[in-house]
């Protein structure tokens, strides 16, 4: 649930609630598909890897997808933590100092990496013997989280028919709490039988302060796929559906080997679901639409990619499907379904709606191609929105192979300089100042053969090498085929 709404203290299913969460960590992956050796630094506001195809670009972006997916209570907990977990449920004041957490932080991470590494074949379903040496570490800067303030971020769990909080308040974590009709409570009046419980999940709350205060916990993936998964995200789901249904048509008194429980699970098998995990959950947002009607932060960049891009406006039916209602027609005389609108429409309309409703600073926007299906001049408005978009707060990781996206990205950079004559143009070129960038919030990575380099940023931008050397070849080539054919 975004910051900006109230919470709902009467929620029944939820594990964790993170109100606040802080990103500083770089990731290094090794031996990871075609990629040997990589290293992300996360904290940027805006990454952008780039490549020949087949480099291993999406696969590291879903490694970062997987650690922001990640079920923490998977991950093995330190004993260390049991024993902070006893000493709050049994202190008159439940609470430690922040130094003392920190001190088990590497141990967390580490619990987290291995964890995440355990889990890739599944993510990326794929068969495990594909990632056996495959290695991923998580390096955390603590010295900068030291730096950060740590008051405002909450973790919370639910034990039974009450509320257990730890929240960061002035150097210390302090242990609260209550019964879900929010009458006071203290926690030490759940010791006895419940105590071993008690020290799990405190412990659980523990662990998941520390993983909310260094990694990404809320990450929105937008893949390449996407066009697929807005068009047959309801057929896919009512399949599902159907099959559900004649299981449970399925009586005890059909023995037959049509229908006995070997046969239920061949059905089962064969309807599971093979997608990696990012396509899974683009499915499930797909099908589940929008969680509120209530417009957030980013809800005007939503109706500037609709103006300037889509000419129209994306929108759901009384069906929860998405529609698309052309510009300068009368929306009660033309609606048009998704499949009945053009590619860019499908590409796009799945942003339009993230940003208009589920967006908020400081999420995670994984977008792979985002110029897929658009003219040039999109290209460019698109790389604008995603550069306003960062500057706003929201951290993007995007993968493209456009020259276009790329050489905007740069025009932006160029103008970002602090001088009256980058204000000048900015004006006569008609930019918008919010769309501008500083070479020091980018990180950008160039992924080819079985390396991932980090490149410099300039003033005057950066420089993919690959695509320079094809524009470079295309453009001899056809100076060379004019001159011989045309000019001879």
């Amino acid at each position: 649930m975004p910051p900006w709404r109230q919470i709902d203290w009467n929620l029944t299913a939820i594990e964790e609630y993170v109100l606040l969460g802080l990103t500083f960590m770089r990731l290094r992956v090794t031996n990871l598909g075609p990629i040997e050796e990589a290293e992300i630094d996360l904290s940027k506001p805006l990454i952008i890897l780039t490549g020949p195809n087949n480099s291993g670009k999406t696969y590291l972006s879903w490694v970062v997808y997987s650690l922001a997916r990640l079920n923490v209570r998977r991950v093995t907990v330190p004993p260390e933590l049991y024993h902070l977990a006893n000493e709050l449920l049994t202190k008159i004041d439940p609470s430690i100092l922040w130094e003392t957490l920190r001190s088990i932080g590497d141990t967390i991470i580490r619990n987290i990496a291995d964890c995440v590494q355990t889990q890739l074949a599944t993510d990326f379903a794929a068969p495990k013997d594909r990632f056996a040496k495959t290695r991923i570490e998580i390096l955390v800067d603590q010295d900068e989280i030291e730096k950060s303030k740590r008051e405002g971020l909450l973790v919370m769990t639910w034990i039974s028919d009450r509320v257990m909080l730890l929240q960061g308040r002035a150097g210390e974590l302090v242990l609260t709490s209550f019964p879900t009709e929010n009458k006071d409570l203290n926690v030490r009046n759940y010791l006895g039988s419940e105590k071993q419980k008690n020290e799990h999940e405190v412990a659980f709350l523990l662990m998941s302060f520390w993983a909310n205060m260094c990694l990404e916990r809320e990450t929105r993936a937008f893949p390449v796929e996407r066009l697929a998964v807005n068009l047959f995200a309801r057929e896919l789901g009512a399949n599902r559906t159907g099959l559900v249904d004649a299981l449970l048509t399925q009586t005890s008194d059909e023995t037959s080997d049509s229908t006995g429980p070997e046969n239920l699970r061949n059905q089962l098998q064969r309807h599971a679901s093979r997608y990696p995990l990012v396509i899974r959950d683009a499915l499930q947002q797909a099908m589940r639409m929008p969680q509120s009607s209530e417009p957030g932060p980013f809800a005007a960049l939503a109706a500037e990619l609709e103006h300037s891009i889509l000419g129209g406006q994306v929108r759901v039916n009384a069906l929860d499907e998405l529609e698309f209602a052309p510009r300068g027609t009368e929306s009660s005389k033309i609606s048009l379904g998704l499949h009945e609108s053009a590619s860019i429409v499908k590409s796009l309309a799945s942003l339009v709606l993230f940003l208009r409703y589920d967006a908020w600073p400081g999420q995670r926007l994984l977008i792979d191609e985002p110029e897929l299906n658009l003219h040039p001049d999109n290209q460019r408005r698109v790389a604008r929105i995603l550069a306003k978009a960062a500057n706003k707060g929201l951290k993007i990781l995007m993968s493209t192979h456009s020259d276009y996206m790329i050489r905007e990205f740069n025009n932006l950079i160029m103008l970002g300089q602090d001088t009256d004559q980058a204000r000048e143009l900015i004006q006569e070129l008609d930019y918008d100042p919010e769309t501008t960038l500083k070479s020091e919030h980018l990180g950008v990575y160039l992924v080819d053969q079985g390396k991932c380099i980090r490149l410099p940023v300039l003033e005057t931008g950066f420089e993919i090498s690959t695509i320079d050397k094809a524009l470079h070849e295309l453009n001899r080539d056809a100076q060379t085929i004019y001159l011989r054919l045309f000019t001879e």
